[in-house]
């Protein structure tokens, strides 16, 4: 997706953590909404590896709460640790608006799990647009593959989608000379939810969250992750 593609695309996005024993008590809250939610997909299991600098620069500006941020992660759908496809995705967000720049990764012929960090970098940036690969450049350092299920709902509508993010899984990837999926570190009791509008529907998003009980967070799980292999 180009720059000008992705900031048509551009969306409020609301986040709020519960404990994982709220995750039904949420959901029949979700479902019993007075803007009448439905489930928009299956649900399915997500997968990220997360890329920063050597000093961590994304995680500390989202930390300190920096307006202006990127993110890039790399993201596949399913169980399998082998996909065949994947997608780089530079996130960027200005105060509570986000949007991304994303580029399809072609993996049938390399197995995530027996790749070196270095031949996955060179893999991907063989496949990705000029100007996605200087972001690329500027964050080599795979730091955190992360894990969840996912639940999907819209609103009748069709202006708020909210997506429920539960079994939270952390795997630290810094000293590893590729993928660590065995090695999970302590995971913290949550689930997340999103709510996500476009910027010209803002008020919707009022509307759903005027009434919830739960506390809203600015935190990404990118930065619950490294908080949790770096014992914060």
């Amino acid at each position: 997706m180009n720059k000008e593609a992705a900031l048509l695309n551009a969306r409020y996005e609301l986040k709020f953590n519960a404990k994982s024993s709220e995750h039904s008590t949420l959901r029949s809250w979700v479902l019993n909404h007075p803007l009448a939610f439905s489930p928009l997909y299956y649900p399915r299991l997500i997968n990220n590896i997360y890329f920063d600098n050597y000093d961590l620069e994304a995680f500390h500006e989202n930390l300190t709460g920096i307006s202006s941020r990127t993110k890039l992660r790399l993201r596949w759908y399913g169980k399998t640790s082998n996909p065949n496809n994947t997608t780089l995705e530079l996130k960027l967000r200005r105060n509570l608006l986000g949007w991304k720049i994303s580029s399809k990764v072609e993996m049938k012929e390399s197995s995530l799990e027996n790749i070196s960090w270095r031949y996955l970098e060179n893999h991907i940036k063989n496949q990705i647009p000029k100007d996605l690969a200087l972001h690329y450049d500027a964050s080599p350092f795979a730091v955190l593959m992360n894990r969840y299920e996912r639940e999907y709902f819209i609103s009748a509508n069709n202006k708020v989608r909210i997506t429920l993010d539960k079994n939270l899984r952390f795997y630290d990837q810094r000293f590893k000379l590729r993928m660590n999926k065995s090695f999970i570190n302590i995971s913290p009791d949550m689930v997340i939810m999103e709510v996500k509008v476009s910027a010209s529907d803002f008020d919707e998003a009022e509307k759903f969250t005027k009434d919830i009980y739960i506390q809203r967070t600015k935190n990404s799980k990118y930065v619950v992750g490294v908080c949790s292999i770096l014992g914060y």
